[in-house]
């Protein structure tokens, strides 16, 4: 991904700001959710990798409607995304690669006890 201007940053915040809010409205901080990640990979332009990505993505929405029932977990996904906008912000693709990965592998844990219960 190349860097992000001012205005993708922005795009960003404002997403991971209506997740916040939507914590206790599972649909509207699954939009929130999708908007999110739909930004943040859009100046990609390698759509090979997009085009393997989007059956993660669609995987990742059904995990999301046991998921986003939680406002703690709404609350985990929004303090990531934060963490994920600051390496941005600084220029740091690769870190902000790291804790998106890391954030999908912390969500699978979460997903099989939101299944088992």
């Amino acid at each position: 991904m190349p860097p992000l201007d001012a205005a993708a940053l922005n795009a960003l915040r404002a997403a991971n700001a209506r997740l916040r809010a939507a914590a206790g409205d599972p649909a509207t901080a699954i939009a929130a959710d999708d908007d999110f990640h739909r930004r943040m990979t859009a100046g990609c332009g390698n759509e090979h990798l997009l085009a393997a990505l989007d059956p993660v993505r669609r995987a990742l929405l059904r995990y999301e409607r046991v998921y986003m029932r939680e406002p703690a977990r709404v609350m985990r996904s929004v303090a990531q995304h934060d963490e994920i906008i600051a390496e941005l912000e600084r220029g740091d693709q690769a870190e902000a690669a790291r804790l998106v990965r890391e954030n999908l592998s912390r969500g699978l844990p979460d997903l099989t006890e939101a299944l088992e219960s």
